[in-house]
């Protein structure tokens, strides 16, 4: 067998590459469509529920 030494293999790739990335620390927001009318069943009193899943750091 013969031994390739110093051998540069060069490769290009184009294309459209869509990234994203989000870090998020608060309320949630969610979004409806314009014509969205939310049934009497909803309620919200702006007050935070804390189960234990949430580890605060000091």
């Amino acid at each position: 067998s013969r031994h390739i030494s110093q051998m540069t293999l060069s490769t290009t790739s184009r294309g459209i590459a869509h990234l994203g990335a989000a870090a998020i620390i608060g309320d949630e927001v969610s979004v409806y469509p314009q014509q969205y009318k939310p049934g009497n069943d909803i309620f919200y009193d702006g007050l935070i529920f804390h189960d234990g899943n949430y580890q605060y750091e000091e």
